[in-house]
């Protein structure tokens, strides 16, 4: 079609219709390059769209957020790695003395040793010292354990983990001075207290510091835990309430 329009502007015919249709022709002409100008093609589906922004769906986090570690020392994994490193002492010990049962280790229990924090009438911040003070203790008696197990190929790894998540309940402390050391004599008295003749006697005893320190580990981050959710839920009520 343009080229006919074309054909009819340059032409060589001289007749007069023709030359006075000339004007509207042209006009015709510059009408249709400026639709052709104007007109943009639609964007094939699948095609990028350039440089539109993404919009992320409503309720969904962002990168940042979802990537945001966790500020609560319950959700540390310090604690499942001390678990999981015993859960291998434990097997070493069970592949040596093929008799151990729960009922033989219970005859063993050292009932000095702590238990996890206390679930009534204690705040956070009591709960943050009692652990600290019983990891103390612990990584005395785990030397007594390196004593009567040095073939262990796990146990530096129980202290190492042990030492950093103490490391990380101090620091969730308020008064950190308050954090009592232990003294050499106490070691000592703590230590003389697993001493006995029996060999079996003893390597029975340091399995069973290793069992005691389990069940602290695990009692105490249920205790954290639930004193973190009570915290966090104290916290959205007051919010609420202001």
């Amino acid at each position: 079609m343009t080229a006919q329009l074309l054909h009819s502007i340059t032409g060589n015919s001289s007749s007069a219709s023709q030359q006075r249709n000339m004007p509207s022709t042209l006009n015709a002409y510059l009408l249709s390059m400026l639709m052709l100008t104007a007109y943009t093609p639609p964007r094939v589906l699948g095609a990028p769209a350039g440089d539109a922004p993404t919009e992320i769906p409503a309720g969904e986090p962002s990168g940042e957020e979802a990537e945001r570690p966790s500020d609560l020392l319950s959700d540390s994994c310090v604690w499942d790695k001390i678990i999981a490193v015993i859960n291998r002492c434990e097997g070493e010990f069970e592949q040596k003395f093929k008799i151990i049962t729960n009922d033989v280790l219970d005859n063993y229990e050292i009932i000095s040793l702590p238990a996890g924090c206390p679930k009534v009438n204690f705040s956070k911040e009591s709960c943050l010292h009692w652990l600290v003070q019983g990891l103390s203790k612990y990584m005395v008696l785990l030397r007594y354990v390196e004593e009567e197990c040095p073939s262990s190929s796990v146990l530096s790894e129980v202290k190492h983990y042990s030492s950093l998540l103490s490391s990380l309940i101090q620091k969730k402390m308020k008064h950190r001075i308050q954090v009592m050391v232990l003294s050499r004599s106490q070691e000592q008295q703590i230590l003389k207290e697993l001493e006995h003749p029996d060999t079996f006697h003893q390597k029975m005893k340091a399995y069973s510091v290793l069992r005691q320190l389990k069940e602290f580990l695990i009692d105490s981050k249920h205790a954290i835990a639930n004193k973190e959710r009570l915290r966090a839920n104290n916290h959205v009520t007051t919010m609420l309430g202001e």
